[in-house]
Formats: structure tokens, C-alpha cells, sequence
């Protein structure tokens, strides 16, 4: 058993102390060049990449920046700089995680909802319901409607509801959230509520397939078959 330890130990040391001592000399490398030869601190790095963000020198960008975060790993000035780099490079979902990872604890979202909605588009709910439990909406129509969608997705439809509301009397009264409140009602058994709410959806954009359905099956579920066929006669024409 010592001997397949040691042989076991062995196999492992050849995999990782080449990586390690690759790591230790990119960095050793990449120290010199940029603080010995180019005079360049964490500033001035950051300084240069705006440059490049600025002449929409993307590409060359993240390359910089990759170098910088072997020297400054826990700079969030340039992993968000990074991500926004990416994010022009059509690398979407990953430069908002990165973006997103960069984040005080006390940072308003509204100054990324850019971000917000890539992740949004992306269908990244999960994330999303967690990046707003942290940092929440500040009120805003928008990020709440998001927030709402997320929580809705992730399964937790009283919390969905609620943040719904807090959007639409915050003035976002539009399809897709009288949609998602109408969900989110039903979801908990509120049904009269979430009526309400879809037959809204349904009167502002009828045409919207799901919003239909949505309705379509609610009525269903209520007994109100006629109200169901209906709609489903009007779909048709």
C-alpha cells in the first residue's frame, strides 16, 4: 500500500508542479516586462485598457488584461473591464459573469443593466435571483420586473409575485409583466388574480402566443370553457 501511496503521489506531482512552475515563470515574465520594462502599475494598466476600450481594440484587450490578472488576480477594476472586453467580443454569458463577479457589496445595479440584461437574454435566472438578493433593485421598474422573472423561473412564485407587483406600481404595466404577475398568481392558487392580470396581457397584445395559451389554460381550469373556446375561436380567424 506504501509503494501504490508513493507511486500514486509521484504520478500526481508530474501533472501538477509542471503547471505550478509554468504559472510561477509566466508570472516572473510578466513582472518584468510590464513593471521593470513598461514602468506599468495597476493604474496605468488600467488607464491603457480604457484606451483600448476606447479605440475598440477588443481582442488585443482581453489579451492585455489576461496578462494583468496573473499579476493582479483581485482587481475588480479589471476583471470588470475584462468582462466588458468579452462582452464586445460576442462572448456574452461569460464577460457578464465576470462583470457580475467584480461587484462591491453595496453596488447599485442600475449602473449595469446592460449586463442585467444579457444575463436576462441568456436565460441565467438562477444567477440572477442571486444577484439581486445581494445587491436587490433599488426600486427600479426594470431590475424588479427581472428580479420578478427570475424568482418566478427558480421556482419561488410567492417571492416572484410580490416583486411582480413592485414593479408594475412602479410603472412597469407592460404585457410582459402583467404576464408574469398572472403566473405567478396562478402558481399559488390565486386565480381571480391571476385572471386579472393575464386577461390585462391578453387585451394590450393578443396576438402574443403565450400570453393565449396562459389564458386559454387558466380558463380551463376554473370551468370557464366557453371564455377558453372563445379565444381559441378568435386565434383562428
Amino acid at each position: 500500500m506504501k509503494i501504490r501511496y508513493i507511486v500514486i503521489l509521484l504520478l500526481l506531482s508530474s501533472a501538477v508542479l509542471p503547471l505550478y512552475y509554468h504559472r510561477q515563470m509566466q508570472k516572473l515574465y510578466l513582472d518584468a516586462y510590464y513593471h521593470k520594462y513598461r514602468k506599468m502599475d495597476a493604474v496605468k494598466a488600467l488607464d491603457y485598457g480604457k484606451k483600448l476600450l476606447r479605440d475598440e481594440k477588443y481582442g488585443r484587450l482581453v489579451d492585455f488584461l489576461d496578462d494583468m490578472l496573473v499579476l493582479y488576480p483581485s482587481d475588480r477594476n479589471l476583471r470588470r473591464m475584462k468582462g466588458a472586453a468579452l462582452i464586445k467580443t460576442g462572448k456574452t454569458h461569460e464577460g457578464a459573469r465576470l462583470v457580475i463577479a467584480s461587484l462591491g457589496e453595496r453596488e447599485d445595479l442600475r449602473t449595469l443593466s446592460s449586463i442585467v440584461e444579457a444575463l436576462f437574454e441568456s436565460k441565467e435566472y438562477g444567477d440572477l435571483a442571486a444577484l439581486f438578493a445581494r445587491h436587490g433593485t433599488s426600486g427600479d421598474p426594470y431590475l424588479s420586473y427581472v428580479y420578478g422573472v427570475s424568482l418566478f423561473h427558480t421556482g419561488r412564485a410567492r417571492e416572484a409575485r410580490d416583486t411582480l407587483n413592485a414593479a408594475l406600481n412602479a410603472g412597469k404595466r407592460d404585457v410582459d409583466t402583467r404576464y408574469y404577475l398572472g403566473l405567478s398568481h396562478e402558481a399559488v392558487g390565486e386565480n381571480k388574480k391571476a385572471a386579472e392580470n393575464l386577461e390585462e396581457a391578453y387585451a394590450n397584445y393578443p396576438l402574443k402566443p403565450e400570453v393565449r395559451s396562459a389564458l386559454v389554460r387558466l380558463y380551463r381550469k376554473t370551468g370557464e370553457y366557453d371564455k377558453a373556446e372563445k379565444i381559441i375561436r378568435r386565434s383562428l380567424r
